[in-house]
């Protein structure tokens, strides 16, 4: 459904993951600052599930605590711009 939506609003194709997000911010369904804030997940997701390298699990579960309102606040500006 968020995929048809995003068609349907034209957006532009971005290169990659990373860029989805200033892409939505481009287009106002992002505040700019927001998305440069969360737009680094993407590689911390790559190298937790591709292993590239060690992850220091303390500091990934501090980050993720300080930052988990972060996916809540992403969802709610999607639903609410989409």
């Amino acid at each position: 459904m968020f995929d048809k939506q995003l068609v349907e609003k034209n957006l532009s194709v971005p290169d990659d993951l990373q860029s989805t997000f200033l892409t939505l911010a481009d287009s106002k369904i992002l505040p700019k600052d927001f998305a440069v804030k969360i737009a680094p997940v993407v590689g911390l997701r790559n190298k937790t599930v591709h292993q590239y390298e060690k992850i220091d699990k303390e500091l990934f579960i501090k980050k993720l605590k300080e930052n988990f309102g972060d996916f809540k606040k992403y969802l709610v500006l999607i639903e609410k711009n989409i």
